[in-house]
């Protein structure tokens, strides 16, 4: 089944879909009403009918996701020691919900996107800057931002472990909201 055929009325009803592809913005749908006559670019169309003319918008990726690489966390150790210990790496995490049906093969329905790796301890009272790599998409809204050690830098190897603050024993995170079209704000996470 074609839906992209214009001719095809009974399956698409008077609406052209159609992948995309545009060299700044990348893959993405395009989608046209094909107005009042059901034909795309009629020449039957009565000029000045806005019913009859074709419609068409193209949603991209920036439509519906963001590039992480603009994303700067502020991590403070609000504690009076160094932190981390002495061979451990810090690195942000984003979790992302990955909706599909059920595999259960890989059961696992959370993508990691890693940030840069943070190889220098943080000063007690003092903060840093972590951030992550340019071209890190991400859909649009919720996602759980997390800080982990890495001791051995390499993302995803199996030994990162979330931070707790060792003052409070509870997970450095914070749940953060991504929009389109809109700079990613600064923010902060605190060790304490």
């Amino acid at each position: 089944m074609d839906l992209s055929d214009p001719a095809n009325d009974l399956l698409n009803h008077g609406w052209l879909f159609e992948t995309i592809t545009e060299e700044d913005l990348g893959e993405g749908l395009r989608i046209v009403s094909l107005g009042a006559d059901g034909i795309l670019d009629s020449a039957l169309a009565t000029p000045g009918d806005a019913y009859a003319q074709d419609l068409a918008v193209n949603v991209g990726p920036q439509d519906w996701q963001i590039d992480l690489g603009a994303l700067q966390v502020s991590v403070t150790n609000e504690t009076e020691e160094e932190f981390p210990d002495a061979g451990d790496n810090l690195r942000l995490v984003v979790l992302v919900y990955e909706h599909a049906a059920f595999d259960s093969d890989n059961p696992v329905r959370w993508r990691r996107i890693n940030g840069n790796l943070f190889s220098d301890r943080i000063a007690g009272g003092s903060d840093a800057l972590l951030t992550f790599p340019a071209n890190s998409s991400v859909p649009i809204g919720r996602h759980l931002l997390l800080l982990v050690t890495d001791p051995d830098s390499e993302a995803n190897s199996g030994d990162e472990q979330p931070v707790k603050g060792p003052l409070t024993d509870k997970r450095v995170r914070s749940q953060i909201s991504l929009f389109v079209r809109t700079h990613p704000q600064q923010l902060r996470l605190n060790i304490r």
